[in-house]
């Protein structure tokens, strides 16, 4: 398990099925700051939802990125993203009023999953990435 609701399964890349070449655990046995943000925000947000909320990506490789139509610099590659699935569309914003509320500093992406017809809404704490390439990796960010 990399958190308590999230399998190392669920967050491997799918297509080399490796971790991120930066989350290497630290003397404490913990893992590095960022991925602990990822992680525990994620377990905070699980808490409140109270039902299991499915990781449909988390670490991709940079050809798993390509072929799955991700950003160039997608924070999938760092690792330090979640996308998470959903039964409706309903659901979906739900979860990211909730996210937004409860986790300000979260960048959410949902509005282009929605347009698609996808229910997902994507998590990440792209805001360690360092850096900053672009304001998009700002805390709070919202697509």
């Amino acid at each position: 398990m990399i958190a308590p609701h999230i399998t190392e399964a669920e967050y491997r890349c799918r297509h080399c099925h490796a971790l991120p070449p930066s989350m290497v655990l630290e003397r404490d046995g913990g893992w590095p700051i960022m991925f602990k943000y990822l992680f525990c925000d994620f377990e905070d947000l699980r808490k409140e939802w109270g039902r299991g909320i499915p990781i449909l990506s988390g670490y991709r490789c940079i050809p798993h990125n390509k072929s799955v139509g991700g950003e160039d610099c997608s924070v999938h590659l760092f690792g330090l993203a979640l996308d998470c699935g959903f039964d409706t569309p309903a659901d979906c914003i739900k979860f990211k009023d909730m996210a937004r509320r409860t986790k300000p500093d979260l960048r959410i992406g949902w509005k282009r999953y929605q347009a698609e017809g996808k229910n997902i809404v994507h998590l990440d704490v792209g805001y360690f990435i360092y850096p900053k390439f672009s304001v998009a990796l700002m805390p709070g960010a919202e697509w």
